[in-house]
C-alpha cells in the first residue's frame, strides 16, 4: 500500500444513495476503516502495519459476540462492542453492488495500493481460522484423493 490521501477503498457494499454503505473497509491517512451501517452507524480504526508491504488484513463483525474487529496478520489490531447491523437490501436500479479497490460503480475513492484475495464468509472468522487462511487452508476437508480432485486430475491428463 503507498501512502493514502483521502478516503480509499479496499472493500465496499453499497450503491449510488449517499450515506446508505451497509459496509466497506478503507484507508484514511495511516488507518485502516472499517464502516458499517444498519440500525444505526459503526465505525472502527486501527493503525495499519506499514507502507509498501503485503499484510492479510481481516475485518469481522460477530453478531453472536456483538463485536467488530480487524485483525492484521491474524493478530487483532482493533476491537470493540456493537448493537449496529448493516441492513441487507440494497436497491437494484442504484447501481447496487460491490467494489474491490473502489466504489461499487467503479467510478471513484481507488485504492492506491493492491489486492490479492477477497473473502467474504457468512460466519465471523476466529482468530484460529484466520491463521487458516493466511496459511492457505481455506477448507476443513483435505481435497487430496477426493472424487472431484481425482477427475479434475484424469481429465486433466487427456
Amino acid at each position: 500500500m503507498n501512502a493514502p490521501g483521502p478516503q480509499q477503498q479496499i472493500f465496499f457494499r453499497g450503491d449510488n444513495r449517499g450515506g446508505l454503505d451497509p459496509y466497506w473497509i478503507g484507508v484514511t491517512n495511516d488507518s485502516i476503516k472499517f464502516f458499517i451501517e444498519g440500525n444505526g452507524q459503526m465505525t472502527l480504526v486501527a493503525r495499519y502495519p506499514g507502507l509498501k508491504k503485503w499484510f492479510h488484513l481481516a475485518a469481522v463483525l460477530d453478531d453472536v459476540a456483538g463485536t467488530i474487529n480487524i485483525y492484521f496478520d491474524g493478530e487483532l489490531a482493533a476491537s470493540q462492542k456493537t448493537n449496529v447491523r448493516p441492513f441487507a437490501d440494497l436497491i437494484a436500479d442504484q447501481q447496487a453492488g460491490l467494489g474491490i479497490g473502489s466504489l461499487q460503480t467503479g467510478g471513484g475513492q481507488f485504492l492506491s495500493g493492491a489486492v490479492d484475495e477477497i473473502l467474504v464468509d457468512d460466519d465471523a472468522l476466529t482468530p484460529a481460522k484466520l491463521k487458516k487462511i493466511m496459511k492457505g487452508i481455506t477448507a476443513d476437508v483435505n481435497p487430496v484423493e477426493k472424487l472431484s480432485t481425482t477427475w479434475g486430475k484424469i481429465k486433466g491428463s487427456y
